[in-house]
C-alpha cells in the first residue's frame, strides 16, 4: 500500500455525525524523498486519501471518492513542522448510500486542508 507507515492514527471519535482524528505523520516516510528533497510536504492526494479512509471508518463501510465539490489547499504541511494534526468533520448517510464528508485539517490555531466531497 502506497500510504503505509506515512501516519499513525492515534485518536479517533464519532459522535452525532461528527468526528475527529489526531494523526501523526511519518517525517521519514519514502514519500518525502520526492515530495521534496530538502523541503517535505504532504502530498494534496494523501490528504484527500486520509479523508477517504476516515470516511470509511466513520461508516464501517469501504468507500470511494465520488465527487470532491470543495478542496481547499490552504497551507503546506511540512511533517517535520507539523508532525501531528487534528481532522475534525461532519458526515450524513443519505438514503442513496452516498456518504458526504465535510473536514479540515489543523494543527493547533492554522487550518491546512479544507474538504467537501461525497463517497459511494
Amino acid at each position: 500500500m502506497l500510504l503505509k507507515g506515512l501516519y499513525e492514527l492515534s485518536e479517533f471519535t464519532v459522535e452525532k455525525g461528527s468526528f475527529s482524528a489526531k494523526i501523526s505523520f511519518d517525517p521519514e516516510h519514502y514519500i518525502f524523498k520526492g515530495h521534496f528533497p530538502g523541503q517535505p510536504v504532504v502530498p494534496g492526494v494523501c490528504l484527500i486519501h486520509i479523508v477517504k479512509e476516515l470516511a470509511s471508518k466513520v461508516s464501517g463501510e469501504k468507500f470511494q471518492l465520488k465527487k470532491g465539490s470543495n478542496v481547499k489547499f490552504i497551507q503546506l504541511i511540512d511533517p517535520q513542522k507539523n508532525p501531528g494534526v487534528i481532522i475534525k468533520g461532519k458526515s450524513t448517510l443519505s438514503s442513496e448510500g452516498q456518504l458526504t464528508i465535510s473536514a479540515t485539517i489543523l494543527y493547533k490555531e492554522d487550518t491546512f486542508f479544507k474538504f467537501k466531497g461525497i463517497f459511494s
